[in-house]
């Protein structure tokens, strides 16, 4: 849909797509069960999932990220079987990072996605407040992320720094909404947590952490709900702050500080092209007179307005040999 995602209906594309995506997302929920509740663990764990796969995959590992962009896109038939695929492919992911982290960990030792100090009964009110919170939490998250990944909003276009900005960005939020609400900040790890805590806790009596079913709705629909907050900022923002370059000015100099015709010829050959003005002409000392003139390029007067989504095709990732 956005930069790094496929675009190319073709099954080897969809092939490529999903086992990126399914590698990202599993890389990041195993490092947020092997963290011990440490965010700058999480944090890494998703600069390295974002690493090894944002270039291909457009690395989302977050049902909230591509709601957001399928919202922003707004091809609402075309992209819709893509942002279904990649959900999907992001909800196995994170079960099957579930299933690896409770042979490695035990069934109490994987991370339990529930409010600190949350009692065993919990009413309508906890789940809204809780809903609520992750809406808000998720909604700085996606934001963050949607503002790097867009080339006409980010404020860098080196990939490196981009995705290190995602992870500080994870770690604050995860900081930030941890102690409050356990810092889902995405539905399907929201999704995979909780509902593996509920199969663990059937066949595992001797599993000690509470599992409250009940949050699966704040831990699911708040995170979507931020996600949707977070498409509709960035849509704002491309409205308010188009890409439009100011016209080249108007560039004169004084051309007496030069000695000699060839000085003066050396000079304008080494300046930029947009630094053109009208013809200058030096007298030397013996009176001859000459004149120089650099043209300026015909398309340089004004940059096109760019308007909406700057969008990548897969062959700009893949298939370029």
């Amino acid at each position: 849909m956005e930069a790094g995602i496929l675009q190319l209906i073709s099954r080897k594309s969809f092939i490529f797509l999903a086992l990126y995506e399914f590698l990202g997302t599993f890389i990041a929920l195993l490092s947020v069960n092997c963290a011990q509740n440490n965010s700058a663990v999480v944090g890494v764990g998703f600069f390295i999932a974002a690493t090894l796969t944002g270039r291909v995959s457009g690395g989302h590992f977050n049902g909230a990220v591509t709601i957001a962009v399928y919202i922003i896109e707004g091809r609402w038939c075309k992209n819709l079987f893509v942002a279904f695929f990649v959900i999907v492919v992001d909800i196995l992911a994170a079960f099957t990072a579930m299933a690896v982290a409770l042979a490695m960990l035990g069934v109490n030792g994987t991370f339990t996605l529930l409010p600190p100090q949350t009692k065993q009964l919990v009413d309508f009110g906890d789940i809204i407040t809780v809903l609520f919170e992750e809406t808000l939490f998720t909604w700085i998250l996606v934001t963050s992320i949607l503002f790097v990944k867009y080339r006409n909003v980010t404020a860098t276009s080196d990939g490196m720094l981009s995705n290190l900005t995602v992870g500080l960005a994870i770690y604050v939020t995860v900081s930030m909404s941890g102690p409050i609400t356990g810092g889902a900040l995405n539905p399907t790890f929201g999704l995979a947590l909780i509902s593996t805590d509920i199969i663990a806790k059937g066949y595992y009596p001797e599993k000690t952490a509470p599992v409250i079913p009940e949050f699966l709705i704040s831990y699911t629909i708040g995170p979507i709900l931020g996600g949707i907050l977070a498409g509709l900022m960035l849509i704002l923002t491309q409205k308010i702050a188009p890409l439009l370059e100011e016209e080249v000015p108007a560039y004169e100099e004084d051309i007496d500080q030069y000695d000699d015709e060839e000085e003066l010829i050396a000079h304008i050959a080494t300046e930029p092209a947009h630094k053109t003005s009208r013809p200058v002409s030096i007298n030397s000392a013996d009176q001859r007179n000459y004149t120089v003139q650099q043209t300026q390029p015909k398309n340089s007067q004004k940059k096109k307005r760019i308007q909406g989504v700057t969008s990548l095709q897969a062959k700009d990732y893949l298939f370029t040999h």
